[in-house]
């Protein structure tokens, strides 16, 4: 009898150590305001997606694209936008636009053969957008509804983000040739151009102004660019190495070697630093929480890190997201 109990008891061990283990479903934030986290994955790996944030919550949900749609986006998302009902996926290894419903996320169409596709900016009043490209040398116009080129602006070198005053005059940087290109949406055509000495980093339009990260040996410089194509230095800083900043109605913010600061009525304002160890990535403040999130890739490979800081500088949270964070969406 004893060698019974004994033989149950196992067998039981047994069984219960073979059940597997119950995961708990994680639920998409629902909240109005939810962060969409741009995870670019590594090239040639095809772990691209995006996640979801809510900072109310603080509750992070990855891989969402993969998880509604039962399939992988691609290979390097680039950039994302939201227009109209939608969201634009620009998948640049896969040279698709994977397009989906901005509340459900479930996909919609994909536009295909794109070449390398980096950003994009939607020309107002229209479902039409410039796309920019890695290594075509153009900038294409696009429409958003069938993916079809309708026309295409020569402009030399690596094309990176595309920005817009009055929706009239587009700006393309080209990081491998320092050149800032000035295209019009009347006639898709380069009307001017700006060379600069350094490497250039972030472009932004804030109050109908284009504002522009130069950096040179020893010297950063943020330039501030209006509808006149006039170039006026917003903010120099001497023997530092700007690596990020977005201009808001609430300041300027400013990292600098993981320094945080603001940047109002002509002087800084200390706020947090970050860890040195960071490889800080993207940086945008959300008007609507007041809230700034920077992305920190770590080692490209890790999982990224983001850190959600008030506009007081306190760090209100620190969240695992993905592969190479690269950018954020605020709907």
């Amino acid at each position: 009898m004893k060698k019974v109990i004994i033989f149950l008891s196992v067998l039981t061990l047994l069984i219960t150590s073979c059940k597997k283990e119950v995961k708990k479903e994680q639920t998409i934030p629902s909240s109005d305001q939810r962060v969409i986290v741009i995870n670019e994955g590594n090239f040639g790996w095809g772990n691209a997606d995006f996640g979801v944030y809510d900072p109310t919550s603080k509750e992070y949900q990855d891989h969402v694209f993969e998880t509604i749609n039962k399939r992988p986006l691609g290979d390097v998302l680039q950039s994302a936008i939201i227009h109209k009902d939608e969201m634009f996926l620009v998948i640049n290894n896969s040279g698709t636009i994977e397009v989906v419903d901005k509340i459900n996320f479930k996909h919609k169409r994909t536009l295909s053969n794109l070449g390398t596709p980096r950003y994009l900016a939607v020309i107002e009043g229209t479902d039409e957008a410039y796309l920019s490209d890695t290594y075509s040398n153009k900038v294409s116009r696009i429409n958003l509804k069938t993916g079809k080129i309708l026309s295409q602006t020569p402009a030399f070198g690596w094309l990176d983000r595309i920005v817009s005053i009055n929706y009239k005059t587009y700006l393309v940087p080209s990081l491998i040739s320092h050149v800032v290109y000035f295209i019009s949406s009347e006639n898709n055509s380069v009307i001017d151009s700006i060379k600069f000495e350094g490497d250039l980093g972030k472009i932004q339009v804030f109050n109908d102004k284009v504002y522009l990260l130069e950096r040179l040996t020893g010297k950063s410089v943020i330039w501030e660019i209006n509808e006149n194509k006039e170039l006026n230095p917003f903010l120099e800083q001497e023997d530092a190495n700007i690596e990020l900043f977005d201009m808001t109605s609430d300041g300027c913010f400013v990292l600098s070697e993981g320094k945080l600061s603001i940047y109002e009525d002509s002087h800084f304002s200390s706020l947090t630093s970050l860890p040195a160890t960071g490889k800080y990535y993207t940086m945008n403040y959300d008007n609507r929480s007041k809230l700034l999130y920077i992305a920190d890739v770590r080692d490209y490979v890790r999982k990224g890190l983001v850190f959600v800081i008030n506009k007081q500088g306190s760090i209100n949270a620190q969240v695992e997201v993905g592969t190479i964070p690269n950018g954020f969406l605020f709907e």
